[in-house]
């Protein structure tokens, strides 16, 4: 039994009248001419005329038969044997690209969600082409893309309604590679591409130039231009030194994915469940900002922190809060080896020894070896260069685990001395 997969290109089959229109409504009219005398033109032979005639409707012939081709080949006959489609039905494969990203959840215009929606016409499309060649679901799980085949027994559907519509972003991150694989397995001529999303964060259609060169790709849009929606993509912490006492500066960056409306939005700044700062802000619609954010840090933040952003509501919820971390030092610990400058460097560091949460001490270079170094985040060295091989050893271990020095000369250095001291501490030259 024949069967068509898309049916719909047969209506071109009544493109096949058109050389038949031509052929009769072209036939050239007998030109009379006038002559004297008829005794010198060539008699024409019946039978040349009958192989011109004869020549005629060959073309025309052909020319029907290259139409019926054309139409048939756009609408894809298949042979179905036995309840089951034969071997042609094999070079078709479908994959259905799902965005299950939460703005998928969104209350559309009919009541649904769109991904309720996105769930009934999958259903609708697996039904019509699941007997016409292989099929594949396609969606994000752990910020990868999985594929399930849909199998001729119903617990496809269970894959469907178990999907986790909870991805902070569409992802098509090696969709081209997934789609090669099973391609290349299949051996498949004909391919279908079906991407349902609301398109929220698919902005970008580069992606689509890697995709194999036998995919067709369609399109099911749920978009809602009257969406309301200003969500956070992300947060900087654009301090350089965390301390109790100091300015916190903060990089918040949001998004109106509203088409049409401007949004004026409010957030509030939590720090370890205490709200610290609210602000306004206007963000014109399709447009995002980098807002800055300043609060200041008391003495009960030292250690680890946890801060919160929070929106307003708006008609997408899932977006509208933004958690981080941060630590700041219990202590700032500096060791000082100055030699005979001590007075010097305590009028220097008494600013910061005002300061609770910094820590001052100083000790003469003959008792390097004699301190320990761990509880210490800073090592100023006002010293001459001559460290033994030990020294050397201990303070390279204490700038190996993350922490600074700082070196100050005492007297003049030659350039051959620094470059030694730079040698011996592997800093370069």
């Amino acid at each position: 039994m024949l069967e068509f997969l898309n049916p719909l290109y047969l209506f071109g089959l009544s493109a096949a009248i058109i050389p038949l229109l031509i052929h009769f409504f072209n036939k050239r009219k007998a030109k009379i001419e006038k002559i004297s005398s008829i005794q010198f033109l060539k008699r024409i032979e019946n039978k040349n005329i009958r192989n011109l005639k004869l020549k005629e409707y060959l073309l025309l012939l052909l020319r029907i038969l290259i139409i019926l081709l054309i139409v048939l080949s756009f609408s894809e006959p298949v042979v179905k044997t036995s309840g089951n489609y034969s071997v042609l039905s094999q070079n078709n494969c479908y994959f259905i690209l799902i965005d299950n990203s939460y703005s998928m959840k969104y209350i559309m215009e009919n009541g649904l969600q769109a991904k309720q929606r996105v769930k009934n016409e999958i259903e609708i499309l697996v039904n019509k082409f699941r007997n016409k060649g292989s099929m594949f679901l396609l969606f994000s799980k752990n910020d990868e893309i999985k594929i399930y085949p849909v199998m001729k027994d119903e617990k496809w559907k269970e894959t469907l309604h178990e999907i986790k519509w909870n991805n902070s972003n569409f992802l098509i991150n090696g969709l081209d590679k997934a789609l090669n694989s099973i391609i290349e397995e299949k051996k498949t001529i004909n391919n279908y591409l079906f991407v349902f999303s609301d398109f929220q964060k698919l902005n970008n259609y580069d992606w689509l130039n890697s995709l194999p060169t036998s995919m067709s790709t369609y399109f099911i849009p749920f978009t809602v231009t009257s969406r309301k929606n200003v969500g956070i993509q992300g947060l900087k912490i654009k301090s350089k030194i965390l301390s109790p006492n100091h300015k916190m500066i903060l990089e918040l960056y949001l998004k109106n994915y509203s088409e049409k409306i401007d949004m004026e939005t409010r957030f509030f700044l939590k720090i370890n469940e205490k709200v610290v700062l609210q602000k306004n802000v206007l963000i014109p619609h399709g447009d995002e900002q980098f807002v800055p954010v300043e609060f200041l840090m008391q003495m009960e933040n030292r250690g680890w922190n946890t801060g919160e952003i929070i929106l307003n509501s708006d008609e997408i919820e899932e977006d509208n809060r933004y958690f981080f971390s941060f630590y700041v030092p219990h202590d700032y610990n500096i060791l000082i080896s100055s030699g005979n400058n001590n007075a010097f460097w305590i009028r220097v560091f008494k600013p910061l020894i005002a300061q609770s949460g910094v820590n001052v001490k100083f000790i003469n270079e003959k008792e390097l070896m004699s301190v320990s170094f761990n509880k210490y985040d800073m090592l100023l060295l006002n010293t001459g260069f001559n460290f033994s091989g030990n020294e050397v050893m201990k303070i390279k271990q204490f700038m190996e685990e993350g922490n600074r020095l700082l070196l100050i000369p005492e007297f003049p250095v030659s350039q051959t001395g620094l470059e030694d001291f730079f040698t011996k501490f592997n800093l370069g030259k």
